[in-house]
């Protein structure tokens, strides 16, 4: 079992020490205390989906290409998201970052940088929806 605990006050500051008093010496247990940090939203997943819906069919009419959303999801990642190095055993990869470990601000950012890709590096600009929840998963 694992408990977590966001410490916004101190009544769950004080349920995590509770917690963590109650802990039995055996088996030894490892406790964790780092910055909390929001991953990004549920509206910010739904626009980027969205829009690679959206792009994949402008492609398609633009150019007859077919690309699939996971397609795009990859090329996305890889045209704008960092590596890192890993190294195991003597092999050393490297490894893109995933989208599901972006905070809020990040992936705001990476959002910004398709709707930027589709206006000016299309052949045939696109202008993706900006529905309801485009404020939201915008930060705004």
């Amino acid at each position: 079992m694992q408990d977590v605990y966001r410490v916004v006050d101190d009544r769950v500051r004080h349920n995590a020490m509770a917690a963590v008093q109650r802990l039995p010496l055996e088996p030894v247990h490892e406790v964790i205390i780092k910055p909390w940090r929001k991953k990004r939203s549920l509206a910010q997943n739904r626009l980027y989906w969205m829009w690679l819906r959206e792009l994949r069919d402008h492609i398609e009419q633009a150019t007859g290409q077919h690309y699939s959303d996971d397609d795009l999801h990859d090329y996305f990642r890889e045209k704008f998201l960092d590596r890192r190095v890993v190294e195991l055993g003597g092999d050393v990869v490297q490894v893109r970052k995933s989208t599901t470990r972006l905070t809020v601000a990040q992936f705001t950012e990476y959002l910004e940088r398709i709707e930027r890709y589709c206006l000016t590096e299309l052949a045939e600009p696109l202008y993706l929806t900006r529905p309801d929840i485009y404020d939201e998963a915008m930060g705004r």
